[in-house]
């Protein structure tokens, strides 16, 4: 998302910051539906072969992504197990300190 200076209202927040919550994913869903509404509008431009080649394509992009997201929750969970059985953790500001001292 481009949060340049047109895109602040006019203290310098970005102007998503100036919605409640509640606003925010009003928003999220309007743009959501309007995305929704054009790519609609696009694969009914197309032929019925090449339109039925986009939406399996669609298909299988958000198979791997449901794969992916399930991966990251097993992954997630796994290592909140680990932390619960006492595995030690370290504070942000020491690994990104060892990570700076990191030769690039």
């Amino acid at each position: 998302m481009n949060c340049g200076a047109k895109n602040r209202v006019a203290n310098g927040t970005p102007w998503y910051a100036a919605f409640s919550l509640t606003e925010r994913r009003f928003a999220r869903i309007i743009n959501t539906m309007v995305a929704l509404n054009e790519a609609y509008e696009k694969l009914a431009s197309l032929s019925e072969e090449r339109a039925k080649h986009v939406v399996s394509l669609i298909d299988d992009l958000a198979e791997l992504e449901a794969r992916e997201n399930a991966e990251d929750l097993a992954k997630g969970r796994e290592v909140l197990a680990r932390i619960a059985a006492g595995e030690k953790t370290y504070p942000w500001e020491e690994m990104k300190k060892r990570l700076d001292e990191i030769p690039d």
